[in-house]
């Protein structure tokens, strides 16, 4: 079965929060956008009132992998001097993969009201003692990446602000350049709207002038050329994408995710969705030109293959992290089987 696409939206948490005024004693942020995790973060700082030059004295920073739990916990147990609150910034901890019981039972158990905690971090255990100890007492937000059509919405928002317009098929297109990192996203776009200053509505060939191509559009030719089962050239643009540093992981990354996503749609589609049904599943907004691709290229595979080549992927890449299989011959190997 497909890993469905999904979208989590927990940080309309925090923005409730906030208007609500029911600020939480402690929060993690973690997940793979780094860009709404970074966002949230600035904006949790300044809520705290831990941005504030005159606050300094009640504000603590702690980072990376060798933190000093007992100091952490002795300022957090410090009560604040001529302020309301004392506030800690904890940013890669590695606390909620490890065994951090004294930390756990401290912020479940002792965390004076007068102390707010903020964790950000890339990965969590869910199960860990310091999860449980922040559900207690606070908010865990998971940022993970956005839907096509989640930074559609966003790229529009952003050009009204800057007084701009693109067609919808335009901002597709852009979006296809970009992927959907939204610090990339939004690094390419303020490059576009300097490139178009002078101009009130954005076209397909200002974002060809100056959008980068991303590692993407190269392995997704590859990804063409497996479909259209030319075996030749898509090993040709895998050893170019290795003479251009790229690291077989990430290639493999994206291979996994175009299987899935064959997958998906190849089973909506026998399921009975029309086009626009399978478009709007695959989050990809209002862009079915992107479902006909995808659809295209799923012809070329049976359903039992595409889900044989996506256990393989998943098992490649547990072999790859455990030193049971080179990455390179890895990948090299799904190219050459499923390009046959």
């Amino acid at each position: 079965m497909a890993y469905e696409k999904k979208e989590t939206q927990n940080y309309r948490v925090i923005e409730n929060d906030i208007a609500n005024d029911n600020i939480k004693q402690c929060y993690l942020l973690y997940g793979e956008e780094a860009y709404l995790k970074l966002f949230y973060k600035k904006r949790l700082i300044k809520v705290f009132g831990a941005d504030d030059a005159d606050n300094t004295m009640n504000v603590a920073y702690f980072t990376g992998k060798d933190i000093d739990v007992k100091e952490l916990i002795s300022i957090a147990d410090t009560m604040p001097f001529f302020a309301e609150y004392r506030t800690i910034i904890i940013s890669d901890s590695g606390f909620f993969k490890s065994s951090q019981d004294e930390l756990a039972d401290f912020i479940k158990n002792s965390l004076p009201e007068t102390t707010r905690l903020l964790f950000v971090e890339s990965d969590v255990d869910k199960r860990s003692k310091m999860f449980k100890a922040i559900k207690d007492r606070g908010s865990d937000i998971e940022f993970t990446p956005q839907t096509e059509e989640s930074n559609s919405k966003w790229i529009m928002k952003l050009l009204q602000g800057d007084r701009k317009s693109m067609q919808p098929s335009v901002i597709a297109y852009f979006l296809s350049k970009t992927g959907n990192d939204m610090a990339n996203i939004r690094t390419e776009y303020d490059k576009l709207i300097s490139y178009a200053l002078n101009k009130d509505t954005i076209t397909k060939e200002d974002v060809d002038a100056i959008v980068t191509v991303r590692l993407q559009d190269r392995v997704f030719v590859m990804l063409d050329s497996m479909s259209e089962k030319n075996q030749k050239k898509a090993l040709s643009l895998y050893y170019e994408l290795l003479a251009l540093k790229t690291p077989p992981y990430k290639i493999l990354s994206l291979i996994t995710t175009r299987f899935n996503d064959m997958l998906i749609a190849k089973e909506l589609k026998q399921k009975g969705y029309d086009k626009s049904g399978i478009t709007s599943k695959m989050g990809y907004g209002n862009n079915q030109w992107r479902t006909d691709k995808l659809l295209n290229s799923a012809r070329s595979y049976s359903l039992d293959v595409l889900k044989e080549a996506l256990r393989e992927c998943v098992e490649y890449d547990e072999k790859i992290k455990t030193g049971q299989l080179i990455d390179k011959l890895a990948v090299e190997m799904l190219i050459v089987k499923y390009s046959k």
